[in-house]
């Protein structure tokens, strides 16, 4: 199953959300693959949190990872 979103769905995503899938959202943002993604989270260098069943990452946690700042409060 290809699970790639748009560049333009990912910025969004990044910019708005409070936390994003681990894949496809993060791994397509660090540009890794899905099992480098994986790999990466299990190790601890992807910050995870567990949301029912699925494995998310705090947005502020890609943001940093990025280099984006967060954006200001209005």
């Amino acid at each position: 199953m290809n699970a790639h979103i748009s560049p333009a769905e990912l910025e969004t995503a990044i910019r708005n959300e409070q936390s994003l899938p681990l894949w496809p959202h993060t791994g397509q943002a660090l540009r890794i693959s899905r099992n480098s993604t994986y790999a990466a989270a299990k190790k601890g260098d992807i910050p995870t949190i567990k949301v029912g069943g699925s494995i998310r990452v705090p947005a502020t946690a890609l943001r940093k990872m990025l280099g984006i700042e967060p954006k200001e409060a209005a």
